[in-house]
């Protein structure tokens, strides 16, 4: 699964043994697969200024009737830069998503999601390179968002790379959403995560076993007769023949031995005593330490975890790292400029030329010009809110 909000995700599944599966699609009826709905879980209010580099990702919802602007929560981010926000990969969704519904999407500062302090709108997304794999089968699953204005007095989070001397340390996640299974007041939180591990078997570290890992998914124990020793990473694996009635234990063993953590891009976090729970909403809040002048250093970003019979979110969680090659991302993507900046909203004419700046639903943010004499016709300024077109 991916933690993006309830409303977001509505149609999002977890990602527990889905090859193949993009977050995003219905499963199968067949698809070891469960959807979760809600975000941190057990942990405290985040209301102090100095956690204001961590904001909501919100689309703007129309209503004529209200007289504020009504946000529907999506995500967590984090700023890099005045203009910059860090998020997860699979939160970019909202970006189309505003787009296609006329919307726009946002970045909000301030402790509360619904009542944010100060806000920008988003107008262009960048993601990290790498596509394949990880645990979101999204690669590298961070994203950023570059804002149509700098946010002032804006607090920024600087980056950290998760060494092993961090495993077995308390950090810090923190995000917007649920406190429970029962509440979603998308305000910002705060909770210890203990880092468990960079490589590995994903579900020995969010499960402890496959006895547990089969049982949260079946609701039952591994039959006896159906024992399964771990495989051997030096054989191939046996295919699953369809009638033989160990097959479906066989077949979350494969997931099991063969869901691993990306090495050096991937952190498995949480489910440590005293531990806070990321879900839903928590999407691309960040994974953070105080440095040692009390900096904000940010390790990774929340990315997905699994559910269980009690919590709407459990066991921990999966948060995407910031590698070499995402780091250098990273760090290019707080140098970006608006191609559209000297462009004035309406457009612009030069001579017989039209331009303008491309909308969110005609994809990468960019200018688009036409030479109107070239259709027999000239640049005017016409229709709703004077824009720069061909007519005459």
């Amino acid at each position: 699964m991916n933690f993006a909000s309830k409303k977001a995700c509505a149609g999002w599944v977890s990602m527990l043994a889905c090859a193949g599966c993009l977050a995003g699609e219905p499963a199968s009826s067949e698809s070891p697969v469960r959807q979760l709905v809600q975000p941190v879980i057990g942990g405290f209010d985040g209301t102090s200024p100095k956690l204001n580099a961590i904001g909501s990702i919100s689309i703007i919802e129309s209503d004529e009737t209200a007289e504020a602007p009504m946000f529907s929560m999506q995500c967590t981010g984090a700023l890099l830069s005045a203009s910059t926000v860090l998020t997860a990969k699979h939160c970019l969704d909202s970006f189309g998503a505003a787009a296609r519904g006329q919307a726009d999407l946002v970045f909000g500062v301030g402790p509360n999601a619904a009542a944010p302090t100060a806000y920008a709108k988003v107008i262009s997304v960048e993601r990290a390179p790498g596509n394949d794999g990880g645990y979101s089968n999204r690669g590298h699953d961070v994203g950023v968002l570059h804002l149509e204005k700098p946010l002032s007095n804006a607090q920024v989070l600087q980056l950290g790379a998760a060494g092993d001397e961090l495993i077995g340390q308390q950090l810090v996640g923190v995000g917007y959403g649920a406190a429970d299974n029962g509440s979603d007041t998308a305000t910002r939180r705060l909770g210890a995560l203990t880092l468990k591990a960079r490589s590995g078997r994903t579900y020995e570290f969010l499960f402890g076993s496959f006895e547990a890992f089969f049982r949260d998914y079946t609701g039952s124990a591994v039959p006896p007769t159906c024992a399964v020793p771990p495989a051997n990473a030096e054989a191939p694996a046996m295919p699953v023949q369809p009638d033989d009635p160990c097959a479906p234990v066989k077949a979350l063993r494969q997931v099991y031995e063969n869901t691993r953590l990306e090495q050096a891009h991937e952190l498995a976090v949480g489910a440590a005593p005293n531990d806070a729970q990321p879900c839903f909403g928590d999407s691309g809040g960040p994974l953070l330490k105080a440095g040692p002048n009390g900096e904000l250093i940010a390790y990774g970003v929340a990315s997905g975890g699994v559910p269980s019979e009690d919590l709407i979110c459990d066991h921990g969680a999966i948060y995407a790292s910031f590698p070499p090659d995402v780091t250098a991302f990273l760090q290019q993507a707080v140098t970006w400029t608006d191609p559209c900046d000297e462009l004035p909203a309406r457009g612009q004419c030069d001579g017989t030329k039209a331009r303008r700046c491309s909308t969110p639903a005609e994809g990468a943010r960019r200018v688009v010009e036409v030479d109107c004499a070239n259709a027999g016709l000239r640049c005017v300024y016409t229709g709703e809110g004077s824009s720069a077109t061909c007519g005459g």
